[in-house]
């Protein structure tokens, strides 16, 4: 899976996008609940759609140490020279609680860092805030 990850992100990488175009890579989050995996390693990457939308979907470890695949839209509310605030929503694969289940989270991204913030998903999910770095293809 690691290395479908790794294909995926040179693949993003060596492809001729639009400046809007973002790869992302994933990295640590936080939990409010013990045993959670806090190093979140993936790519994924967003292709803007127009000034306000774009299309976003990648593949990362997950906080019960499995991977997860998502797929979705990002809708960007704000956005200045250095903050773009927008919420991300779509599927998301990889978790006991559902084979898929839907995900919407709150995107704050200033300059190249990015932090979401997901509730709690089931009786043994836990809140989580995840911090991911949030490159320009150009």
């Amino acid at each position: 899976v690691m290395r479908r990850i790794l294909l995926l992100a040179l693949l993003v990488l060596s492809t001729s996008c639009l400046a809007e175009d973002y790869v992302r890579f994933t990295g640590l989050s936080w939990h409010d609940t013990p045993n959670n995996n806090p190093i979140n390693a993936g790519v994924g990457i967003e292709i803007e759609h127009d000034k306000d939308w774009s299309w976003t979907g990648g593949a990362y470890r997950n906080s019960e140490y499995g991977y997860s695949w998502y797929a979705g839209a990002r809708y960007t509310f704000y956005k200045d020279e250095n903050w773009n605030v927008g919420l991300i929503g779509g599927l998301v694969t990889g978790y006991r609680v559902n084979p898929v289940i839907p995900m919407a989270m709150p995107d704050i991204c200033y300059n190249y860092l990015c932090m979401g913030a997901l509730p709690k998903v089931g009786k043994d999910g836990s809140n989580v805030v995840a911090f991911s770095v949030r490159l320009p293809i150009e």
